[in-house]
């Protein structure tokens, strides 16, 4: 992963490149068009073990995780910050997000309801058959919109400065009601 993000961001700022590392070797090799961005669009690294998260203090412009609860994602970002540090890196130049995979109803029941249905398997079959519906409701983002600005809110105070929310079903009627109560909610606060 190190090389090739270091390659990567040769290849959208140099003009030709050369690169010998243990995995991967390049001769002269030419990226065209160049990126808008400058110095280059930011690299966001998913991580979640002690060496990916290292490499994210090192090289990462954003954090990216999913399937954790809002102390383990406090607990990891601060290893990233910390390492961060280490390295000499300003900690405010990487951007924190977590993904959740998120229901959402006018009701926490009903919400709860498309989460056992529609979330529960999908992240047991990645995650491992034992997973029960309050090991998903500790990761994920589900409830009525009242509950979703609390766990929103939970997850800022841990540290993400975004937050991707995956809403499960997708449909005119959850986009809807997160469009009205929760958006509206943190538009209206910043």
């Amino acid at each position: 992963m190190r090389e090739v993000v270091e390659i990567v961001r040769k290849l959208w700022t140099e003009s030709a490149v050369d690169y010998e590392g243990e995995f991967y070797s390049i001769r002269n090799a030419i990226s065209l068009p160049k990126p808008v961005q400058k110095p280059h669009p930011p690299i966001w690294i998913g991580s979640e073990g002690p060496r990916m998260l290292r490499l994210t203090a090192e090289l990462g412009d954003g954090w990216i995780i999913t399937n954790q609860n809002a102390e383990e994602y406090r607990r990891k970002l601060g290893l990233i910050e910390e390492h961060a540090r280490k390295v000499g890196r300003n900690v405010g130049d990487i951007e924190p997000c977590y993904y959740a995979y998120s229901s959402i109803a006018s009701s926490s029941e009903e919400a709860r309801v498309l989460a056992e249905e529609h979330i529960l398997p999908e992240r047991r079959r990645v995650l491992g058959p034992e997973l029960s519906l309050k090991d998903v409701e500790g990761m994920c983002i589900i409830g009525d919109p009242d509950e979703w600005i609390s766990r929103i809110e939970e997850y800022v105070r841990a540290g993400a400065s975004h937050i991707i929310a995956k809403i499960v079903p997708l449909n005119p009627s959850t986009v809807r009601l997160y469009g009205e109560k929760v958006a509206t909610y943190f538009k209206q606060g910043s």
